[in-house]
């Protein structure tokens, strides 16, 4: 194993974080001008959770980029400073440390986008007249926010959680 390997998976992060950050600069900016363009209900109700998911998608994707960074120059100089074994253990120690996090993260935002399909579903056709739900736009825009922020946060787990495995695969060839 090299530098080299511990660096791709780093600008890997570097490079999700950038492209989060212009996913949800989108939404933010749909939910911002959208409604300015097109005045109807719909619109307006899209607003406020399109505001919120592209938000809290921008610091996420910002802090993913930033702590990509000083990971980068932190591991660059750790390997360095210690022998190749001792810095391939740790890198494994640290790489089973986060995996854990995959699973509940995949476990809530799998949630989010089922929560926002029923609730875009149970707010949208009558299909259960009973509930006070029905033709709600502003639970409309909710559902089409949780569907959005689940389907980023599927996405973003779905590419790290492989180059995390790629980098681990890596790194336990060395050790054997």
């Amino acid at each position: 194993m090299n530098l080299t390997d511990t660096l791709n998976w780093v600008r890997g992060e570097q490079t999700e974080g950038i492209v989060v950050v212009c996913v949800a600069a989108v939404i933010l900016l749909v939910g911002i001008f959208l409604p300015r363009i097109l005045a109807t209900p719909a619109t307006r109700a899209l607003m406020i959770p399109f505001i919120v998911v592209g938000g809290i998608y921008v610091a996420v994707g910002a802090s993913i980029g930033l702590s990509a960074r000083q990971q980068e120059k932190a591991l660059t100089e750790k390997y360095q400073s210690t022998e190749q074994q001792a810095f391939v253990q740790d890198e494994i120690q640290r790489v089973q440390g986060f995996q854990s996090s995959y699973n509940t993260s995949r476990i809530i935002t799998s949630l989010l986008f089922v929560v926002g399909l029923l609730l875009f579903w149970f707010s949208n056709y009558k299909t259960l007249n009973a509930f006070w739900l029905s033709h709600n736009t502003t639970l409309q825009g909710i559902g089409i926010a949780c569907i959005l922020f689940g389907l980023v946060g599927i996405c973003v787990d779905y590419f790290s959680m492989h180059r995390a495995k790629t980098y681990y695969d890596i790194l336990t060839s060395v050790m054997q």
